[in-house]
């Protein structure tokens, strides 16, 4: 029973921390490598990125690199961060035109390359969620249940192990009970 319970607990803990780190990985080396992550709010680039999906963002590429079709990161005027695709480049006004792919018409309000992120590129499924819900009170209380888990697993088979002292206790009776 003891080997039992101390092997569930070591499985699950081992669950855990993969899972930390599979989703510490999405949201970091990302920005190791110099690029930016967003998590998908809208369904305005439906089915291209789905509504809680991290997308990755190549800040790198300048205003002159995007062609018609290339998706991008913006920042809007009201100071939102939006991404669409690039359906007309005007050089002369330096503005790209933008339109959601699940949206009928284009963007009111043209892009000016000065508020172009980057360009968007893969996107990882539902692990924008996770940023997201992290920022909120239910998130951070979370968070605090999930390392309260952690360390019960590693504490439980310390608790269910039978004492050393009873072990050797056993050990003797047993051979007393060999040498009769």
């Amino acid at each position: 029973m003891v080997k039992f319970v101390t092997r569930i607990c070591n499985l699950l803990s081992i669950i855990m921390v993969l899972a930390v780190v599979a989703v510490g990985s999405a949201m970091i080396v990302p920005r190791i490598m110099g690029n930016d992550i967003y998590a998908v709010m809208s369904g305005s680039m439906e089915p291209y990125y789905h509504v809680g999906s991290l997308v990755i963002v190549d800040k790198h590429v300048s205003p002159e690199e995007i062609s018609v079709g290339d998706p991008i990161t913006f920042r809007m005027s009201s100071g939102a961060v939006a991404t669409h695709r690039v359906v007309a480049i005007d050089e002369e006004t330096r503005e790209f035109t933008t339109k959601g792919d699940a949206n009928e018409v284009q963007d009111m309000a043209p892009v000016p390359f000065d508020n172009m992120i980057g360009k968007a590129g893969a996107s990882i499924p539902l692990i924008g969620y996770i940023p997201l819900y992290m920022r909120t009170p239910r998130g951070m209380f979370s968070i605090g249940a999930y390392v309260i888990v952690f360390i019960l697993l590693q504490i439980i088979p310390e608790i269910v192990k039978p004492e050393e002292s009873e072990k050797e206790d056993r050990g003797k009776d047993e051979i007393h009970k060999k040498m009769d």
